[in-house]
């Protein structure tokens, strides 16, 4: 599952949360934190930030209340609440009645990862390229590939390119170097990307050159 979500629990530190934050810590192999109040907790641009909030505790549901617009936006709220105590807010709330299975929540926090994940990740082949995480993924195939800084910055250019771009370009844009770099530089680059991510380096089909220049296919 992708690293690009944080999940935060937001009610009193009492067994019960506490139990609830080792279970999905442990389901979802992710660091849970457990915290008393919305404001303690940064939020993380370019990430899903999750929150299971408590609400019978009064100081969230005020804080709740009084979120911002860019604040909702960036989040998504599993509110686990009784039967006849629910908010008026819709927009990435989910309300959860308790008691509860903690199944059912686990299913629905996973469901809001890949809707999130799927739809924010650009695709390079049959891949999934995030610049954040600095890698290409196949969840379907649990295929994982781990990125170089360097091949990172590479692939996240020409995909802002959207079209062939030469290679002194590259290597100025890329390496950020003033005076021109050899091109056996950046054809070193290009081959070692495509033995990670090409079925045939020899026959690329995704890292494709055309004359002097490099692309990413469509």
């Amino acid at each position: 599952m992708s690293k690009l979500y944080t999940i935060s629990i937001i009610a009193n530190k009492s067994i019960n949360f506490i139990d609830l934050q080792n279970i999905v810590s442990n389901k979802l192999k992710k660091k849970i934190n457990l915290f008393q109040s919305i404001e303690q907790v940064k939020i993380k641009e370019k990430h899903l930030n999750i929150f299971i909030v408590d609400l019978s505790n009064n100081i969230v549901e005020k804080e709740l209340k009084n979120l911002s617009k860019s604040f909702i936006e960036k989040s998504f709220f599993f509110v686990l609440c009784e039967k006849k105590k629910k908010l008026s807010i819709e927009k990435n709330f989910v309300f959860i009645e308790v008691p509860f299975k903690i199944d059912y929540l686990l299913s629905r926090i996973e469901v809001c990862i890949k809707n999130f994940t799927s739809f924010s990740l650009p695709k390079i082949g049959n891949y999934l390229y995030s610049h954040v995480e600095s890698s290409l993924t196949i969840r379907t195939k649990k295929v994982f590939i781990d990125l170089t800084d360097m091949e990172n910055n590479f692939l996240n250019f020409l995909l802002k390119q959207n079209k062939p771009v030469e290679k002194k370009v590259i290597l100025k844009e890329v390496w950020g170097h003033q005076k021109v770099l050899e091109t056996h530089t950046l054809e070193s680059l290009v081959y070692r990307l495509r033995n990670k991510m090409e079925k045939d380096p020899k026959n690329p089909s995704i890292l494709i050159s055309v004359g002097n220049k490099y692309c990413i296919s469509s």
